[in-house]
């Protein structure tokens, strides 16, 4: 395989291990510490309390800091969804769960709790052909 490519299980090989940790971490921290900066500035420009129903700035701010959050959550949900469903299932998946909602994160956690009878975090394969583990 050519360096740089993505395979059918995402940053992950057959074994379930992340080919390229690091990478995968940095963009967390940056997708966390940019939720942490938005919301930290939201608070200190809008607190939260005592609540102002009445103010639109407000209520604007603390819109675009709960989505922030969501998005922010979500990206994470998405990671282990890629990981443990494949790259193409996983991104049909997560475009569901970022495009249309949290409906798309529960039916994924019903269809993994019927398909799989667990929400163990366990590779779709491994290289004997079981699950295994992502995490040891």
């Amino acid at each position: 395989m050519v360096e740089g490519v993505v395979s059918n299980q995402a940053t992950a090989d057959t074994e379930g291990t992340l080919r390229r940790p690091f990478v995968v971490a940095v963009f967390y921290v940056v997708v966390g510490v940019a939720f942490v900066t938005g919301f930290v500035t939201t608070c200190v420009h809008y607190p939260l309390f005592p609540f102002q129903l009445d103010s639109a700035d407000w209520s604007s701010a603390w819109l675009i800091a709960t989505i922030g959050d969501y998005y922010a959550t979500s990206l994470c949900y998405c990671g282990i969804i890629i990981a443990t469903e494949g790259l193409w299932p996983g991104v049909l998946w997560c475009a569901g769960v970022l495009f249309l909602g949290s409906g798309f994160s529960c039916l994924w956690v019903v269809y993994r709790v019927l398909a799989h009878k667990s929400l163990a975090l366990k590779s779709k394969t491994s290289a004997s052909g079981l699950a295994a583990p992502l995490v040891s």
